[in-house]
């Protein structure tokens, strides 16, 4: 396909002879090979935590920030899956830290897996996992990002796969005995030691002198149970074990696990507490749906008043919006760190790009910026929110907040932007405008926006090095082809890039008439007259106009610093192998509407078409699918032709390379054949717009629940023309959290169903229902009320108490009835001691268009004498009727 990016050599040597500046620029690129070691900024030992507990730097007292990922390469699973795939580990570092530049982050965090660079005394093991861990922070410190290291994560190293035998102490003591028992305390302290002395054999400075390691961690997620005395004993021995080497760097200690402890943590001296956030929970197994941000409208700590006392700083170890391929969550996390006085963040978890096509590291979680571009871009976005936003900036409750400061998030559109004088950010086709386009310096975006317009599916990047000279950086289209957080598997590809030639229209106001469009290694150049080109995935220049000699050498340090031979690398060739097709048929549509088709297409050959099939009349038909992006397709079936229907079959075929393909059974085949397989076929319900419109059904919405798991609970299946069953058994409503005793018990259990997606043909009749109809039933021989509730997009709940009683089963409520009530916080977030409700939404009646989770609660209209009763019931289901 590159043949579609024609050369023109006449005219590029034409401009090379009359323009000293492009020599200048040709020099500066045959530069960007040389090896360039950036040195990191020298803040390390120069930062001082004043009593309001805020880091500075003591060269010019600005407040310290940092913003960026956790990255596992040199350990564990990903350095395990690495050598089995033969891959070069450190060229494989090389592109990640590229891309962790690219995406303006300047901070970096792993905790350490002690257990392989450790014996069981704590003696510090100089192998390959070492070697490798010094290597990456030696690249880290060319591209100036800083470090947050925990030198001690406790866990075995097999994650998801089962623990190898490793000769570290944690292997020989576990967690819980490594913070109580005496030997193990000490070979910690002989560990920390000797860890943060050791000498990196690539930059040749110890840890505890390196200016690019900002402060150290002491361990990960200590899960202390201990006495007061014994865990402010056990800090302070890590602490001081640190402290030996010499090092003045600021040292933290996880202080949202065993918060009870809070004030032993500082007894011990640290200069600071490090958070966590996962506010939608951890392994829900599949694509959460539904509106988060009510999830993460603020990060109230309640033990701030301990904070305050000791001057302590505040770090976020990891955070992610797991199960989530959205963008709009993280500026809105950032947002809220900002407002809790956090000065540094760590997205847990960057995928190696290696392992990013199966997500087996940690299947909850998913960041990479080739498979995953748009959710990086909202973490550079992030990136952009700390430096921004001041410290304890608050702000008003969803959806009063979805703009603030530059940044503008929405759910809506699943889009995040930023937009500046001089930048302009977006994860999503966007209408929002520059306020001064001819002032932007920096643009950094997905799909469309009205500055740049691009058709493929993959992140670009636009930045001015000096007047009249821009550098534009496109990566390849990524497509999602299967479940991002289900069981993965390295045999089980989740996402496919593609190198493929796509259009670019470039709207900047200065740009002129006639430019040079130059890859680096100047193997490919055009001359335009026109706005809009065509481009595959690489990095280029993109040269309007000559410059004065200070120019030239701004563009050859911008080129050489820049080491896009690293780029170079990640411009990973395509891992498309066969013809895919994704699609997810709805369950039902209504007769005389219009029902919409679309599906996702990936392909190794030149799509010439994909058509949608469907019998009309008894014949079979096709419809043209139009695509709206490189990759993405849509049609849909006329309402006049479902009108006698109860049920609608439909096909969908892509033709390329003289080949056709039916989905969807993938055959090689065209519909209508004497061979062709009728009956394997997308199928949709066909009703009218008076049927109920069902908002859970037990059988069908079983896994897709957000609930704390109960182990007595189940589904139960039907009976002859019958109904599946959710049942429900629960001990006890209010709970001690472990990690936060001394807290208040909410004596509560709520579950929550997401429907929005299977509501959305049906959105148009939720005006003609009047009824909310439940059908369940309690234990026999017991009564009590439950709560039901519709939430709407805006996080407003409105519902009802109905009183169960044995043998009754169907339970209907007035939606004119319902009342406003309080919204759960769910899936959980973790840490635990965060609100159980939620403070968000501002409507004050119910708004039934604008309804998308289904939350029932236990607990509401129990009396506090009856809490501790065990609670049993059946669920079939939840709708609504006319």
């Amino acid at each position: 396909m590159g043949s579609a990016l024609r050369r023109t050599p006449t005219i590029y040597n034409a401009i090379w002879t009359n323009s000293k500046f492009l020599m200048a620029v040709l020099v500066a690129i045959s530069l960007h090979f040389v090896p360039q070691h950036a040195v990191a900024q020298e803040v390390s030992d120069q930062i001082n935590i004043g009593a309001d507990g805020i880091m500075r730097w003591n060269a010019d007292g600005r407040e310290v920030t940092g913003f960026g990922v956790n990255y596992t390469a040199p350990f564990a699973h990903a350095f395990r899956a690495g050598k089995k795939m033969g891959v070069d580990l450190k060229m494989a570092i090389d592109q990640d830290v590229y891309q962790f530049s690219r995406l303006g982050f300047d901070l970096f965090r792993v905790h350490v897996w002690d257990c392989e660079i450790s014996d069981t005394l704590g003696n510090l093991l100089d192998n390959e996992h070492l070697e490798l861990f010094d290597y990456l922070l030696y690249k880290l410190k060319e591209r100036n990002i800083n470090a947050i290291i925990t030198p001690i994560a406790y866990w075995g190293n097999g994650w998801p796969e089962p623990d190898e035998p490793t000769p570290g102490f944690s292997s020989k003591y576990g967690k819980d005995k490594c913070l109580v028992d005496p030997e193990a305390i000490k070979a910690q302290e002989n560990y920390l030691a000797q860890f943060v002395n050791h000498v990196n054999r690539h930059t040749g400075v110890a840890y505890k002198d390196e200016p690019g390691i900002l402060a150290f961690e002491i361990c990960n997620e200590p899960h202390h149970r201990g006495s007061p005395e014994q865990v402010t004993a056990f800090v302070r021995g890590m602490k001081e074990a640190i402290r030996s080497t010499g090092t003045t760097k600021p040292i933290f200690y996880n202080v949202t696990h065993g918060i009870n402890y809070a004030a032993d943590y500082y007894a011990a001296g640290i200069d600071g507490g490090t958070f966590q956030w996962y506010p939608t929970g951890l392994g829900f197994q599949k694509e959460l749906g539904g509106n988060m941000l009510p999830n993460v409208d603020y990060y109230p700590i309640p033990f701030d008043d301990v904070l305050k006392k000791n001057g302590s700083a505040r770090i976020v170890y990891e955070f992610d919006a797991a199960d989530m391929a959205s963008t709009y969550m993280y500026p809105a996390m950032a947002r809220s760190f900002r407002s809790a006085g956090m000065q540094l963040a760590t997205h847990f978890s960057y995928e190696a790009s290696y392992l990013a096509p199966y997500n087996t590291e940690y299947n909850t979680h998913y960041m990479n910026l080739l498979f995953a571009p748009r959710k990086a871009l909202s973490l550079m976005i992030s990136a952009e929110v700390f430096r921004t936003i001041p410290l304890y900036t608050t702000y008003s409750a969803y959806p009063d907040n979805t703009s603030f400061g530059p940044f503008r998030i929405s759910y809506e559109n699943d889009l995040a932007e930023m937009v500046t004088g001089s930048k302009y950010y977006y994860t999503n086709n966007t209408t929002t405008m520059p306020p001064d386009p001819d002032k932007l310096e920096h643009i950094a975006g997905w799909g469309n926006s009205p500055m740049v317009a691009y058709d493929g599916t993959g992140a670009y990047f636009l930045d001015k090095i000096v007047d009249g000279i821009w550098s534009l950086e496109v990566f390849p289209d990524a497509t999602q082809v299967d479940n991002l957080f289900g069981r993965n598997s390295p045999d089980k590809r989740l996402v496919e890039i593609s190198n493929e030639v796509h259009t670019l229209t470039i709207n900047l106001p200065n740009l002129s008439r006639n430019y040079l469009i130059s890859s680096l290694d100047f193997t490919k150049q055009l001359e335009y007259s026109k706005k809009s080109f065509q481009v595959s995935p690489g990095a280029y220049l993109l040269i309007f106009s000559g410059v004065d000699a200070k120019g030239e050498q701004k563009v050859r340090e911008y080129v050489a610093n820049k080491k896009y031979s690293d780029y170079a690398d990640t411009a990973v060739k395509t891992s498309v192998t066969k013809t895919t097709l994704v699609h997810v048929s709805r369950e039902e549509c209504v007769q005389y509407r219009d029902l919409p088709v679309t599906a996702s297409v990936v392909s190794p050959v030149l799509i010439d078409s994909v058509n949608l099939w469907y019998y009309k009349d008894s014949k079979l038909v096709s419809i043209k699918m139009k695509t709206s992006n490189s990759h993405t397709y849509s049609a849909s079936i006329p309402g006049n032709d479902l009108r006698k229907l109860e049920y609608v079959m439909y096909y969908i075929t892509v033709s390329g390379d003289h080949q056709m393909y039916s989905y969807p059974s993938g055959r090689e085949i065209i519909p209508g054949q004497w061979n062709f397989d009728t009956v394997e076929s997308y199928r949709v319900r066909c009703i009218r717009d008076s049927s109920p419109i069902y908002l859970f059904n037990a059988g069908r919405d079983y896994d897709r629940l957000n609930r704390e798991w109960l182990p007595e609970s189940r589904l139960i299946p039907a009976k002859p023309n019958g109904a599946d069953w959710l049942h429900l058994s629960i001990k006890e409503l209010a709970k001690t959290d472990p990690e936060n005793p001394q807290g208040p018990k909410t004596a509560d259990y709520s579950i929550r169903h997401y429907f929005g997606d299977f509501i959305e043909g049906r959105r148009y009749d939720l005006r003609i229902m009047h009824n909310l109809v439940l059908r369940g039933d309690p234990a026999p021989d017991t009564k009590y009320p439950i709560q039901v509730s519709l939430v709407m997009k805006d996080g407003s709940a409105f519902g009802a108490i109905i009183k169960l009683k044995p043998k009754k089963y169907k339970y209907i409520v007035p939606l004119d009835k319902l009342e406003r009530v309080k919204a759960v916080i769910l899936p959980r977030p973790y840490p635990s001691f965060l609100p159980y409700y939620s403070s968000t939404g501002k409507a004050d009646k119910l708004d039934i268009s604008q309804i998308e989770s289904l939350q029932i609660s236990i607990g509401p209209g129990i009396k506090e004498k009856d809490v501790d009763k065990k609670r049993e019931l059946v669920i079939s289901s939840v709708y609504l009727e006319r």
